[in-house]
Formats: structure tokens, sequence, C-alpha cells
């Protein structure tokens, strides 16, 4: 049973940040049978605990952590540097644990030590997690490091991810999300995790970094998550123009 559950840890980790995007929690419940029922949450917790429960759903200690921004602001969710963390959790086999953007929260401090964590990524620059969170990681971990790019935004960010993906796992394929489609980014990630595949961003054109990414490390083939109003039309020609293979575009019937 329990190893059945951990084939959906990683699914829980990104339906857990969706979470924070339209605000559903729950108290802590498993049903017998876990493919019709598996909920994780902690009774009376928040995002914090309940990243850290899913977590220890599936992982007993966890040299390397991903650390990502998990608190709001201005009422929304600051969540996309989480959303690109997936391919990058992948490669170091690590969990994604939340923190404020200016502290670090104490549920997730006591999961470092719980899971005997010896090092940390966080992703997105002190704009997204401060230097006051890196400084006390720092002293708690033996190796804190940051993937972001100075100066950058959410799409040089998704960048520097990739940069740090695609040397391990070596793929041609990347996955293309909309910069400002938080769930479009959301459904991609299990599939980022388990092929190690980057999730690389694109707006109304395709941002210099993203094509820096696709021409770099010659990716052949690209998988389109979401609908042309999401990922226009113009822009999936500018992507076609970028790569020698396929591109796919996966969508609903709504974008």
């Amino acid at each position: 049973m329990k190893g059945m559950k951990k084939k959906y840890v990683v699914m829980l980790t990104f339906v857990l940040i969706l979470s924070m995007t339209i605000g559903v929690m729950g108290t802590y419940s498993q049903g017998a049978d876990p493919y019709s029922e598996f909920r994780i949450a902690v009774a009376g917790g928040d995002r914090y605990s309940t990243a850290v429960a899913v977590a220890m759903q599936k992982y007993d200690e966890a040299e390397t952590v991903i650390i990502v921004r998990g608190d709001n602001a201005n009422g929304a969710p600051q969540v996309v540097d989480a959303l690109s963390a997936s391919g990058i959790a992948g490669v170091y086999n690590a969990p994604i644990l939340l923190t404020q953007q200016n502290s670090l929260n104490e549920e997730t401090k006591k999961a470092l030590g719980i899971l005997n964590a010896k090092k940390a990524i966080i992703i997105g620059g002190p704009g997204a997690v401060s230097e006051a969170v890196e400084d006390e990681l720092a002293g708690l971990l033996e190796d804190v490091k940051r993937v972001f790019q100075e100066r950058g935004d959410r799409y040089s960010t998704a960048a520097e991810v990739a940069k740090a993906v695609l040397p391990v796992t070596k793929e041609k394929t990347a996955i293309i999300a909309g910069g400002t489609a938080l769930v479009d980014s959301l459904v991609a990630g299990p599939l980022a995790h388990e092929k190690g595949y980057p999730i690389l961003l694109v707006g109304r054109t395709v941002p210099d970094t993203t094509k820096e990414i696709i021409q770099g490390y010659g990716i052949e083939d690209l998988i389109i998550v979401g609908g042309p109003g999401v990922v226009s039309e113009t822009v999936l020609n500018e992507l076609k123009s970028l790569v020698s293979g396929e591109v796919q575009r996966v969508s609903g019937t709504d974008d």
C-alpha cells in the first residue's frame, strides 16, 4: 500500500501548489483505496505543513531539498518559481519545501532536521526568497545554492533551472508553458519530474532566455501545455522554427 501511495507523491506536490492558488486545504485523511481517495494535509495546518507532509510520504531522508517561495504578495500566491522546479527536484531526487519570502518557515525548518538534509537549492532570486532565508539555511546545512539570474524574471529563472537539469538528463525534449498560466505549469510538473524535461516559459513571444536554452542545448522536440489562449499560434510557429523535431500541443477544451 505504501508503495502505491508513493506513486502519487510527485502529483501531490503540484496539487499542493495548485491549492495555493485556489485556497483549498483539508484535514489528514487516507482512504482504504489510494486510487479512489488519497489526501495529504495536516489538521489545522497550512500549505507549508502540507508540503512537509507530502515530502514525508516519500522520503525517510533527503540529502538535498528544493526551497521555493510559498507566501502571497498582493493577495496572489507567488508560486511560479515552484512550478519550474519540478525538473530539478527529479534530478536531485529532492522534495520541494515552501518558505515565506523573508523568514524560513518553522515547519520547513523542522523538516530539514527530520529529513537529515545536507543541502538546499533555492529557486529564484532574493526578491523571491530573501538573503535572510538563505543565510539561515546556510547556518543549518552544509551547502546552500541558489538557481536564478541576476535582475531576471520568471522566464530567466525557468531557463536557469533548465541549465541545472539538462547537463544531467541530456534530454532533447522540453515542456513549454505560458508564463502567466500557473495551472498549465502545474500539470506539466509530474512529466518534467519523471522524464527530466525542463519547463520553459513563453509570453506573447518567445523570450531570449527560452530561445537560448532550446538552441544552446540542442532541444529537438517541444511539448506545449495549454491551448492558443495560453500559448498563441504565433508563438507556436516561432517555437517550430527553433527545433528540428516535433512540436506537440497538449490542451483541453479550456485554456
